[in-house]
């Protein structure tokens, strides 16, 4: 077996047109060469390029998934980024506002400022052990609930193939141009459009077109029922922080809608709040700014999938380190589940059942080199 390196990523460089359709014929050549892959490479670089050309033209695009952009968003709003990471494939690192303090004025700043210090005395007083660093990010990361995820405070490193980043394209249009009466795709729809057109003079190839006929999988285009077996969907009423997290696991699908209601039942309450004065002070404010969308205010989202990757999400969010909401959202589906097939799926309880009464760290194949900060037995229990 012979293994050489035909490309990388390199740190500034982007690579231009030229080379992506050079690169693309290159790999699309591969499929009936004659000799080897070096005589492709020292061939006429016109008849790749052309090569290239036709794949795009006739739908083969996957020759296009050899190269990648990395565009580094500043200042999107946490849907937008939410939206782009509902797609697949796709690799993301963001500003995270658990160890970050979130930038955002008015009425938003004066409700985080309030609570990231009100949080910050709540868990020192029931958990005294704490380190004042700890303190001080679990605070951050409860405050962020009153942060509107149309704020644009959100900083990240996307990357995905030059095939993708031209779908991503041409659905983020057609969701523009498309009519809906919902206000929160309404206000999303300018900054779409704005990465739409920051990403396109990098990566656009005429002749790549979805020719299946998808778009943005984010909103939900239809109610999806509940059922467990070989395959999954169940439906969870969690805030955007909890839902990002879910998301970010890559290996389920998600749809979310907005619920209209406003009501108390509607927003996430923190665990650490357990006296009701400070319940009803948190959902006043919370109430408060509901029209902005904050971060607390819970989303419909419905996940799906098969047991094997439901596995592969239990293994990295039942977990002391995680967001408690996050963490008893997966615990909580996890039971549901084991319940549904303990008799009419055997096969499926025995794979789900060895998680379902433990933390990543005590499945045996995972050494954590961070333990979390209140320990493993307390994962379940805690209230930050």
């Amino acid at each position: 077996m012979k293994v050489s390196i035909h490309g990388s990523s390199h740190l500034g460089y982007n690579i231009p047109y030229d080379e992506i359709l050079l690169y693309s014929g290159q790999a699309g050549g591969i499929c009936y060469m004659p000799d080897d892959f070096e005589s492709i490479v020292a061939g006429d670089p016109k008849k790749s390029i052309g090569r290239a050309l036709g794949c795009a033209d006739s739908g083969h695009h996957s020759v296009f998934q050899h190269c990648v952009k990395t565009f580094t968003f500043e200042g999107i709003p946490k849907l937008a980024a939410m939206i782009l990471n509902n797609e697949r494939p796709y690799v993301t690192s963001e500003k995270s506002g658990r160890y970050t303090v979130m930038a955002c004025d008015g009425r938003e700043k004066e409700l985080y400022d309030k609570w990231r210090q009100r949080f910050a005395v709540l868990i020192s007083e029931e958990y005294p052990q704490l380190d004042e660093k700890i303190v001080k990010k679990l605070a951050q990361e409860n405050a962020r609930c009153f942060i509107s995820i149309l704020t644009p405070t959100t900083t990240m490193d996307y990357t995905v193939d030059v095939a993708q980043a031209n779908y991503l394209i041409r659905w983020m249009r057609d969701f523009c141009v498309t009519p809906t009466g919902h206000p929160l795709k309404i206000v999303i729809k300018p900054w779409l459009e704005q990465i739409a057109d920051a990403m396109q003079p990098h990566v656009r190839i005429e002749g790549i077109r979805d020719y299946r006929g998808r778009g943005l999988s984010f909103f939900a285009k239809r109610f999806r029922r509940e059922e467990f077996g070989e395959n999954f969907s169940v439906n969870l009423a969690v805030s955007s922080a909890c839902a990002a997290h879910l998301n970010r696991s890559r290996s389920l699908d998600f749809e979310f809608t907005y619920d209209a209601d406003t009501s108390a039942s509607a927003f996430y309450i923190p665990h650490i709040l357990q006296n009701g004065d400070d319940i009803l002070e948190y959902l006043e404010d919370m109430r408060s700014v509901a029209d902005l969308y904050p971060a607390g205010m819970l989303l419909n989202l419905n996940m799906r999938g098969t047991p094997e990757n439901f596995a592969l999400l239990c293994q990295e969010r039942l977990c002391g380190a995680v967001l408690p909401e996050t963490c008893f959202a997966v615990k909580d589906v996890l039971t549901r589940y084991c319940s549904a097939v303990f008799t009419k799926n055997v096969p499926v309880y025995d794979f789900l059942h060895r998680f379902e009464h433990g933390t990543k760290c005590s499945f045996g194949y995972y050494k954590c080199n961070r333990p979390c900060p209140l320990g493993p037995n307390m994962c379940f229990e805690r209230k930050a």
